[in-house]
Formats: structure tokens, sequence, C-alpha cells
């Protein structure tokens, strides 16, 4: 979790690749994602304190760039898109 901007937010991350077209893929995390988020917003613990706007999605893939020519690993690329 973080604040960043001044709003709660939740970083999920899937490392493994998951079976299924990217549509599914892309579904299927942010349903995870928003579960976790009713999850927290609902934890006794934590008393009420945490609660998500839930009408913005931030997605930022980490792409594993390669050198065309030596093949080797550059740094990770990171793209954002808001919704």
């Amino acid at each position: 979790m973080d604040r960043a901007g001044g709003r709660l937010g939740l970083l999920y991350q899937r490392k493994p690749a998951q079976p299924g077209t990217l549509t599914a893929r892309l579904c299927a995390a942010i349903e995870t994602a928003l579960s976790a988020c009713r999850l927290l917003e609902q934890e006794l613990l934590l008393g009420g304190d945490i609660k998500f706007a839930g009408d913005e999605f931030v997605l930022l893939p980490t792409i594993v760039c390669w050198h065309p020519i030596t093949r080797r690993r550059l740094t990770p690329c990171v793209m954002t898109w808001r919704w």
C-alpha cells in the first residue's frame, strides 16, 4: 500500500506467466487487486480506517527489454496507463 499523490493505493504484482489471453490475464489481475482492496477495507483490525476510491486503476507493466544485437538484458521499462 502507498499514499502517492495523497491517495491510498495498492500495488499488485504477479511474476509467473499466467495462462489465457491478455484480456483474460488483465481482468484476473484487476479482479484480484480489487478483491484485496475490499478485504483491507473490511478488516476489523484496521478499524475501518482504510478506504480506496475505487474509480481509478493504474497499470504499471514491467517489461524486460533485450538489446536487439547483443541480446543482453537492459534496464526494465515501465509504462503507465491511467483510466
